[in-house]
């Protein structure tokens, strides 16, 4: 079972995360979140000229966490740690979320507001992992898997 993380009432399936951030915002073309390796995508109902699945595929398993790991460990050196990458394409926005043991990341629209859109996605996986707690969402181990 994919999993991602542990609520107060057990473990959170990945795919159920995954279909609640795709509900966020109309300007969300795909979503994928990544745990240890696993992958759990999926895309918006109104996708017109999306990425090949090839592409997809390669920019979840391959570059997101380069650019991530390339990201947090300057922020880590210098900036006080990294909340969020996005890469600005011709056609799209990718928002990149590091997480532990992984990350989620959002294919946007270029109308979209890639930093609201984050901040949302923050209160879920707040929501989710920490319901109680009182720090700031980037400082916690987000997402785990058991």
């Amino acid at each position: 079972m994919n999993s991602c993380g542990r609520s107060e009432a057990g473990v959170i399936p990945m795919q159920a995360l995954v279909k609640e951030l795709l509900q966020i915002s109309q300007d969300i073309r795909h979503v994928a979140v990544s745990c240890n390796g696993e992958l759990v995508r999926a895309r918006g109902p109104d996708l017109k000229n999306g990425s090949s699945s090839d592409e997809e595929t390669f920019e979840e398993l391959v570059l997101g966490p380069t650019l991530l790991t390339m990201v947090r460990q300057h922020g880590r050196a210098n900036r006080g740690g990294c909340v969020s990458v996005v890469i600005r394409y011709a056609d799209i926005d990718v928002l990149l979320i590091p997480v532990t043991n992984g990350y989620v990341s959002l294919e946007l629209e270029l109308n979209a507001h890639p930093i609201d859109i984050r901040e949302k996605v923050r209160r879920i996986l707040d929501e989710r992992f920490h319901p109680s707690e009182q720090k700031r969402w980037f400082q916690w181990p987000l997402v785990a898997i058991e």
